[in-house]
Formats: C-alpha cells, structure tokens, sequence
C-alpha cells in the first residue's frame, strides 16, 4: 500500500485506526511529515521512543481536527481515561533470591503513573506494609529514588519478558514509627 493511498484514505475522511495499521510504518511516517505532524512517543522498551500506534494516532487527530471534530488542543496530557492500562503480574516473594513466588496477583498499572509501593502490598494482604521491587536481572532490592514509589521510567526495566513484577514485603513502612 503506498503513501498515495494511505493519504487518499486520510482526505476522504472518516479514516479508522484498522485501516491505518494496515500500512507499513515508513508510509505513516512519510505521512506525518507531508502534513507537518507532531508525533507523541509512547514506546515501551526504549524510553521515548515512537512506534507505529504513535503516528497512527497523530493521523487519526488531524483527520478529527480537519473534519471540525470538537478537540480540546489546550488539553496536553490528553484525557487521563484513553492512556492504556497494561497488566502486570506481580509476584511475591518470600526472599530476593528466590524465584518460585509464595503469592500472585494481577496489577493494572496505567502507563503514566508511578506505581504505589504500599497499595500493592495492600493488593497482596500485606496492610501496614511495603514492598521493595527485586530487579530480575540482579535479584537485589532496586534503590527506590522516591520512597513507596516505584517511578514510572523505572517500571519497564524491571518487568521481565513476561510483564512480571518481582517484590518483597517489608516490615514497615518508611518514615513511620512503630
């Protein structure tokens, strides 16, 4: 499919996500560039990077935009309900070295948000509790920058291939006595 279809697709109006995925990325980008489109990055492995749905996106919004759709443009972080939630399986351990988890549960984190480390203790029937995330490459605790935080550009590095999320459960929690 060429860049000339794809841009006769955009013209005709009411263009859908399913007929711009069916072409290859280097048409999408071509096309973004002719109409001057700035394309968000939302890539997963690589902090920042741009990937196909990005500039299909950036190609829906102008068609919306061109067609006299009502879009909010002072609305830069985009409505908080269309970021996509991602399931992560979290594993509980009973140690840092272990692999074989004593408890697991499912985690819906939206991917702009940090994940709380204290709710998800609270998820796992830990309350007045913390978790520590052990990073799977090292089996060690990671250095929480913010504490009860695991930030969200620290999440995708410590999700193996399989989405899974390593944790312990501490004793207390950080800044509370007792």
């Amino acid at each position: 499919m060429s860049l000339a279809e794809a841009e006769a697709h955009l013209l005709a109006g009411n263009v859908q996500e399913v007929v711009l995925n069916r072409y290859k990325l280097n048409v999408l980008q071509a096309l973004c560039v002719k109409y001057k489109l700035s394309v968000k990055p939302t890539g997963r492995r690589t902090k920042q990077s741009i990937v196909k749905r990005d500039y299909v996106l950036a190609l829906v919004q102008y068609q919306a935009v061109s067609n006299g759709a009502d879009v909010d443009m002072d609305d830069h972080e985009g409505n908080r309900e269309d970021i996509a939630r991602r399931r992560l399986q979290v594993h509980l351990l009973e140690h840092p070295g272990r692999w074989r988890a004593i408890r697991k549960v499912d985690y819906w984190w939206r991917e702009d948000e940090d994940i709380d480390l204290r709710e998800l203790a609270e998820q796992l029937g830990y309350h007045d509790k913390m978790c520590k995330v052990i990073d799977y490459k090292n089996n060690r605790p990671l250095h929480q920058y913010i504490p009860g935080k695991l930030e969200v550009d620290d999440v995708e590095d410590m999700l193996n291939d399989e989405d899974i999320l390593r944790v312990i459960v501490t004793r207390h929690i950080p800044g509370r006595t007792g």
